[in-house]
């Protein structure tokens, strides 16, 4: 039997059974060709075609999918998971002004339409305070009514957004992911969001930047986020920079071993090496870290940093990967340095399709 023939009367099937059939599609485009086998089948494959992740790369394509939901607006609830990166080539106005209008910007009208109860998702760009504040409003007017089932949102593009802030409080049953920061100077909104982190009962994955180095707060974080597993550091500057003894006394004098797993640390721009120090004490085991190195403008900067991690990391992580860009000045620095990690791990190169970047692999050999 083809799928042709389950459109004719003799085999017609129940609409469970044509959704548990059509379900087994992971493709949206063939679920698209779906829709086109019979007028039955169209309302069940449009409702599948929602629920899988929605790709927004332009913003005509948004007005596309605005005036679909317009005209079947029966179907927006089924919306769970969007994808829009068409926000960077918007006009610079709709990236600043934050009273443009609804009908103006397709990024909020978009957002008005599928940002429901239901919706699990929204990843892309999303830099403008008011797309948060649009969320409150949503979240404000359903009164506790219905449970919001949101995982994650996107980071801000402002560091220290305080709508981002007050926003995601708004969703701590749901929410796995969180962006924080630990600034110089903290504002009224971030004690909030430090504060309620013991409610976000799901909250597996933190990014964090850090502008001043502050143990206390970071014991704050990782105490306060029991299920953390992954931890991604995108900035870590010098101010408050402490030396690794100063760093192993004071975790000695304040702080005990957490005997949980963290499953990923991906660190970047890290000017210290303090966070990482701290974690290798506070966690019993980290299973993979991830060091980029490529963004480092100064790379012998970029060297002394690594080889500080190197010494926090070693025996103390299952696996270690170091992306960096090739720099003749510091190529026998890296021999040297790649030599003597091989004594003791099994040391891979690779290069990453990307970049013209490389990447070592380091697996300790007591691990195996």
């Amino acid at each position: 039997m083809s799928i042709n023939d389950l459109s004719t009367p003799r085999f017609r099937l129940p609409l469970e059974v044509e959704l548990f059939i059509l379900d087994s599609v992971d493709d949206i485009k063939d679920l698209a060709q779906c829709k086109r086998v019979c007028k039955a089948w169209m309302p069940v494959a449009s409702r599948l075609m929602l629920l899988k992740p929605i790709l927004i790369v332009r913003e005509e394509n948004a007005w596309k999918f605005i005036s679909y939901l317009n005209t079947n607006i029966e179907l927006k609830g089924y919306v769970r998971h969007l994808i829009v990166t068409f926000r960077a080539q918007l006009n610079f106005e709709y990236m600043t002004d934050e009273t443009s209008l609804d009908e103006e910007n397709p990024y909020k009208k978009l957002l008005s339409l599928v940002f429901h109860e239901n919706l699990e998702i929204i990843e892309g760009s999303m830099d403008d305070a008011s797309s948060y504040q649009l969320m409150q409003n949503i979240a404000s007017q359903n009164n506790g009514q219905k449970k919001f089932k949101l995982k994650r949102i996107p980071d801000p593009f402002e560091e220290e957004s305080d709508t981002y802030k007050n926003t995601v409080i708004c969703f701590t049953e749901s929410l796995e992911h969180l962006y924080l920061l630990i600034p110089r100077q903290i504002s009224d909104a971030g004690i909030r969001l430090f504060r309620s982190l013991k409610k976000f009962t799901c909250l597996t994955s933190v990014a964090l930047s850090v502008e001043r180095n502050n143990l206390v707060t970071l014991k704050f974080i990782i105490d306060d986020c029991p299920l953390l597993q992954n931890l991604e550091i995108d900035y870590v500057g010098n101010e408050g920079d402490m030396t690794t003894d100063q760093v192993e006394h004071w975790f000695e004098e304040n702080d005990t071993r957490n005997d949980s797993y963290l499953k990923v640390l991906d660190v970047s721009n890290c000017f210290s090496c303090n966070p990482v120090e701290y974690l290798v004490l506070k966690y019993r085991k980290i299973e993979r870290v991830l060091i980029d190195l490529s963004s480092y403008t100064d790379q012998l900067e970029a060297a002394s940093v690594l080889l500080r991690m190197i010494k926090a990391l070693d025996y103390k992580v299952d696996l270690y990967e170091i992306t960096f860009y090739p720099d003749r000045r510091l190529h026998l620095l890296y021999n040297l340095l790649f030599s003597t990690l091989s004594l003791h791990n099994r040391v891979s190169t690779h290069a990453p399709s990307h970049n013209e970047v490389l990447a070592i692999t380091v697996t300790p050999l007591n691990q195996n």
